[in-house]
């Protein structure tokens, strides 16, 4: 799954929550496949003319100049399940062995922080939007959804500017932190794959690290990277600078074509009669 950079692809028909934080890309079965899609459907206003095809890499190839950030565990400020602990020190050793350098520079932000604005920022200017009708029990809304707009009700306008001026601080740290053509490598999630009917939207666990590259103004993809002892999936997520979408997909390229995760789908029941 390829997070762009916000205003890289255009939103034109899509049912807006936060504009400042809104982004659309791509979901696909490989990072190859994710750079030809957004070749296509890159706004052409900003400078997007670099090919995407770069990220279609043979195994090794360009390896020695790909930076990879990696933070201490301690630095994630929520608590890691093992098997989420333990894929993300196997991704760094199959990067490692494919010749990538990882760097451990010390992270500027609070993830948990970082999801507490981004959502209270989302919750605000969604009720601004949809104030007319999403208290309306008829309309189609999901439970938490519609739970987490109208939340958005009681937050001031003052509040409000304070939340948009945290995130152009925020876009600008990250924009100083992170070095040109480099990935920040974070799980995807701190639990392992729950059903949906089992997760807690009431806390901000579920967007601990998945927030994060909005709020900052960043672009980010999320990949297999192994299984639980269950069979669940596990992934990680990359993270880049502003309109470095090239670079992030040469690197989660790097990864597929030292594994195979991507290319491993679920036996589904056969449901013809």
């Amino acid at each position: 799954g390829l997070k762009c950079t916000t205003g890289l692809i255009d939103l034109t028909g899509a049912l807006p929550l936060c504009p400042a934080l809104d982004s659309a890309g791509p979901l696909c079965r490989t990072a190859v496949d994710a750079a030809l899609l957004l070749n296509v459907l890159a706004n052409r206003s900003h400078d997007t003319t670099i090919s995407y095809r770069a990220s279609e890499l043979p195994p090794g190839y360009g390896a020695d100049d790909l930076r990879i950030l990696v933070l201490d565990e301690a630095e994630f400020s929520v608590q890691v399940a093992p098997e989420i602990q333990e894929g993300f020190r196997n991704v760094q050793q199959v990067f490692s062995s494919c010749g990538a350098m990882l760097d451990k520079k010390p992270f500027p932000f609070d993830f948990g922080e970082i999801a507490q604005l981004s959502g209270e920022m989302m919750a605000a200017s969604a009720w601004n939007i949809h104030a007319g009708y999403i208290e309306d029990d008829e309309m189609p809304f999901g439970y938490w959804v519609r739970k987490r707009i109208i939340s958005g009700k009681s937050i001031s306008s003052d509040r409000y500017a304070m939340l948009r001026n945290c995130h152009e601080q925020y876009c600008r740290a990250w924009h100083n932190w992170i070095p040109r053509g480099s990935a920040l490598l974070l799980p995807a999630l701190p639990m392992v794959a729950c059903r949906v009917d089992e997760a807690d939207e009431t806390s901000t666990k579920l967007g601990t690290f998945a927030r994060a590259a909005n709020f900052v103004g960043a672009c980010g993809i999320t990949f297999p990277v192994g299984k639980t002892k269950t069979g669940l999936p596990v992934a990680m997520q990359l993270m880049s600078g502003p309109f470095e979408e090239a670079a992030l997909l040469r690197t989660c390229s790097l990864f597929q074509a030292a594994t195979d995760w991507h290319l491993r789908t679920p036996a589904y029941p056969d449901s013809r009669p």
